[in-house]
């Protein structure tokens, strides 16, 4: 079981705020001085949740611990460390332990041990159920080369380019984009298992090998434009076939290329733009480094592959799957992925778009940002970004800085490029 952190008290909490009211009301900076200055192991996001609270910590007497109605216990105390033993087995044998599984077993067991069938296994139960035993999701196991400095001092620069341009573009006249791999195995590449956890392998299965790329992009206003899906294939004369309301291509190995790009802009643009906008851009995820997350990777992907899961699996249940002699799956027809892409998409909310265009770097609020957010590099690009001196920034150095690490990535004039 892991270990249990140390709560602080109603007293030290408000010394924490009146340290923030004190010193201009930035939360952010608290994080640093108590972490740094008081040696506390406390994060940002606790900090932050005072400040939100301080009105109740103000009032609340310096001798209690928790804030008045705090501490519930759990609807299924008795039945949980059942529900826990089970995800550590599961994932000691490298299966998948997803959100859903854990509901389902919350709702098994409230029943069977409990004999309580009201219970639903909520996603605010699964969230508590996690935070109680000190799980997350994780994605399998990948490398990370580059330091956490590098890396925010990359964001940094990005943002520092994006957020003085942005007054200066037409948002329904600029497209974020991004490609994502489309497995059959399953579509998320996430299990609950231990926070920490350095090795996270999932079983594979007939369907594993195979793969498609979907290529989804949105504009700035929050509209989504129609997606493309690119499989592996030798028919590769560069066409773009349509479905629906889905475009379908062939790349070598199901990947997006330089050219596929540029005949995926030459498709796109010209049904975004009009000849008389003098401010036309496009953000993809094209850099060598990641120094800014699209909006598909902060939350529409999340989105866009639990709907797109939920498909795959019922396919892979039914009698439609056909297999070769050998006894391996076949691949699905093409009309029917791109269906099934196509009705994901058509399905992520409006409101999950608009909210991960503002966290890419559209809110005005830099507290908003994904980058501000990130559990690890959050605080220290938020302490980069607090810090930076405005007043010397030269836009050259930063724009300079910015293109080095830009892969395949121009700007241009737009009114001298028409």
């Amino acid at each position: 079981m892991p270990g249990s952190r140390v709560a602080k008290t109603m007293g030290e909490k408000k010394e924490v705020v009146a340290w923030i009211d004190k010193h201009g009301g930035n939360p952010v900076k608290a994080a640093g001085y108590f972490q740094k200055e008081r040696g506390w192991k406390i994060s940002a996001a606790q900090i932050r949740y005072w400040w939100k609270q301080k009105e109740s910590i103000k009032s609340a007497p310096v001798s209690s611990l928790r804030l008045k109605g705090a501490g519930a216990k759990p609807r299924l105390a008795e039945v949980e460390d059942m529900i826990f033993d089970q995800v550590l087995f599961l994932r000691s044998e490298k299966k998948k332990v997803s959100r859903d599984f854990i509901a389902k077993m919350g709702k098994d067991l409230a029943q069977s041990e409990l004999h309580d069938n009201d219970f639903v296994g909520s996603n605010k139960w699964v969230d508590g159920f996690m935070r109680r035993y000190d799980l997350s999701l994780r994605r399998t196991t990948n490398l990370t080369i580059l330091t956490d400095d590098i890396l925010t001092d990359r964001a940094l620069s990005y943002m520092q380019y994006l957020s003085p341009r942005i007054d200066m573009l037409n948002l329904v006249h600029t497209v974020l984009m991004d490609e994502t791999a489309v497995y059959f195995e399953d579509p998320r590449r996430q299990t609950v298992d231990a926070t920490g956890a350095r090795h996270v392998v999932l079983k594979s299965t007939g369907f594993a090998s195979m793969r498609v790329t979907a290529v989804l992009a949105v504009t700035a206003s929050g509209r989504k434009l129609p997606p493309l899906v690119v499989w592996k294939g030798a028919r590769q004369d560069g066409t773009f076939g349509k479905i629906g309301n889905s475009y379908v291509t062939y790349q070598e190995r199901a990947w997006v290329d330089s050219q596929l790009l540029i005949k995926w802009l030459d498709l796109i643009f010209p049904a975004v733009l009009d000849t008389s906008t003098p401010r036309k851009a496009v953000v993809w995820d094209s850099m060598r480094a990641h120094i800014s997350k699209a909006a598909g990777d902060i939350g529409i992907y999340k989105n866009f592959k639990d709907k797109l899961s939920t498909i795959i699996d019922e396919w892979k249940a039914s009698d439609r799957v056909l297999y070769t002699k050998g006894g391996n799956p076949k691949k699905p027809p093409a009309e029917d992925v791109v269906a099934w892409v196509q009705a994901a998409w058509q399905s992520v909310p409006d409101a999950v778009v608009s909210n991960s265009v503002a966290a890419a770097g559209f809110s005005p609020c830099f507290e908003d940002w994904h980058i501000s957010r990130h559990d690890v590099y959050g605080e220290m690009f938020c302490r980069k970004w607090l810090s930076r001196d405005e007043d010397s920034d030269d836009d050259e150095e930063v724009v300079e800085d910015l293109l080095e690490n830009l892969d395949e990535f121009t700007i241009w004039d737009a009114n001298t490029s028409e």
